[in-house]
């Protein structure tokens, strides 16, 4: 009789099981392939949607395939909009997951992002290794259309990418002629978009403006999403007012400045970028209460990209979320295997040994109480992302003012290069010390006589100084030596 309750009880748990998860492997399947289309059609908030459900529906039947393509459309949907916090989160999840599935198609997505990453973080020699990684990852896709499409896309990044490296405008030009052929070749038209405005970029630069209209007009036939739409008009706008044309340019500005603001997308550089624009067109119109009017807005927003920017330029940072980012892998790793292989031996066994579903029962608590923890790291890389981000903020604010209190709270968010630096290097003096920890901060030359009130010659000759007595060869980077001197 104790038995055959055993029976009843697994059969009823494995049937809510059933009811509860609405969606199985083939319906995953289907919704990942409608996904993609809607990504490659640039409809994010259907993409976020739908990676919401494959994500969720996934995990709970422990469908790996649904897992990692929830994970990849997330960061896709992240990549699209800038959203930079999000794009950590998934980047550096997804790579490993497509190794793990040996999926060429999803792992070349995940470089890309991975890429994106680290240009954000203007680690530009790591995000150049991840697109080219991008592009090898490309070869081994065996549908063409959907290896020609991330080909070209990955080309369309690798242009970006080598922009900062100082290619020519000739070679940029090569390539983004290049990565439309891929597009072409993969029949998705209304992907051009990017590319286009990298042509129309391209020929701004070798003074062809009206090639750079020609190719900006493009751009916006296609279905681009707020943020590409606000920078093109914004393009628009620049290349007008370049051009003379007031009134174009005022136009075009306007237009970018209502897109960014109606849709709320993260484009507080466009949107500083739109009050500088204003500022100088009403200064050749000679409207002084219109320039004083967009100087203050100009200056509000360009304070609020750096606070919120800031962080990501610190390469500390990005080694730390790296760190915990693998450590979560790992954990959800084993977690998935530990959880898959005691399902599995319930399954084959249950008819035999009905005993075993109190294993099954606490295996499902043990998991429930593995997704618990997994959510409060998760929870806990983001109050430290928000704790860092605060305290550099704070550090960079105390720095611009020259404020006495700046080498204290520096010492106090910067404790294990503060001590490196002054226990290796005992001679130095408090203001060898404070110039120093401006160059950890990744302060340039013209920032630190602008904010401390030098000249850019004396900044300079502080420089060689500081290399003499630290003995540094004059070919290497000063900033990049602090920041790697832990």
């Amino acid at each position: 009789m104790f038995k055959l309750k055993l029976f009843i009880l697994l059969i009823f748990i494995f049937s809510t099981s059933f009811v509860e998860n609405k969606y199985s492997r083939n319906q995953i399947d289907n919704l990942i392939a409608s996904t993609d289309e809607q990504l490659h059609s640039n409809k994010i908030n259907d993409v976020l949607k739908n990676s919401d459900i494959i994500l969720k529906s996934s995990e709970s039947i422990g469908y790996d395939r649904g897992i990692l393509y929830g994970n990849l459309y997330l960061g896709m949907a992240a990549y699209m909009n800038d959203n930079k916090p999000k794009l950590i989160e998934y980047g550096f999840l997804t790579e490993s997951l497509a190794r793990q599935e040996n999926d060429s198609y999803a792992l070349a997505y995940s470089l890309l992002i991975k890429s994106k990453i680290y240009k954000s973080a203007e680690l530009y020699d790591e995000a150049l290794k991840y697109v080219n990684l991008a592009l090898e990852a490309c070869d081994d896709i065996k549908i063409k259309d959907r290896q020609h499409f991330v080909r070209g896309k990955c080309m369309v990044y690798k242009t970006i990418c080598l922009y900062y490296f100082g290619a020519t405008n000739k070679k940029l030009l090569e390539l983004n002629l290049q990565a439309m052929k891929e597009l072409e070749k993969a029949g998705k038209p209304f992907n051009y978009d990017y590319n286009y405005v990298n042509i129309a970029t391209t020929y701004e630069n070798l003074n062809k403006p009206d090639s750079a209209e020609y190719y900006y007009h493009k751009s916006l036939a296609c279905s681009v999403g707020p943020a590409a739409k606000g920078l093109i008009y914004l393009n628009l706008a620049a290349l007008a007012y370049d051009s003379g044309k007031l009134d174009d340019a005022l136009n075009y500005n306007n237009k970018s400045l209502n897109i960014l603001l109606d849709s709320n997308v993260n484009g507080f550089y466009l949107i500083s970028g739109n009050y500088e624009l204003f500022m100088n067109i009403y200064k050749k119109l000679g409207i002084p209460e219109k320039v004083k009017e967009n100087e203050k807005l100009f200056i509000y927003h360009q304070k609020k990209d750096a606070d919120k920017d800031s962080f990501f330029k610190k390469k500390l940072l990005i080694k730390l979320i790296d760190k915990a980012e693998k450590e979560q892998n790992e954990f959800e790793k084993k977690a998935r295997k530990k959880t898959t292989g005691y399902i599995s031996i319930i399954i084959i066994f249950v008819v035999v040994l009905t005993g075993l579903i109190f294993i099954y029962i606490k295996e499902s608590k043990k998991n429930k109480h593995n997704q618990e923890i997994i959510k409060n790291k998760r929870q806990k890389l983001l109050e430290l992302n928000n704790k860092v981000n605060d305290a550099f903020a704070e550090v960079l604010e105390l720095a611009k003012k020259d404020d006495p209190a700046f080498i204290t709270r520096f010492k106090e968010v910067y404790l294990p290069f503060y001590t490196q630096l002054t226990s290796q290097y005992p001679t130095l003096n408090i203001g060898q010390i404070r110039f120093c920890c401006l160059l950890y901060l990744n302060f340039s030359t013209k920032e630190i006589a602008h904010y401390h009130h030098m000249t850019i010659k004396g900044v300079q000759t502080k420089k060689t100084r500081l290399r003499k007595q630290l003995n540094i060869a004059s070919d290497v980077d000063l900033n990049k030596w602090m920041m790697e001197l832990l």
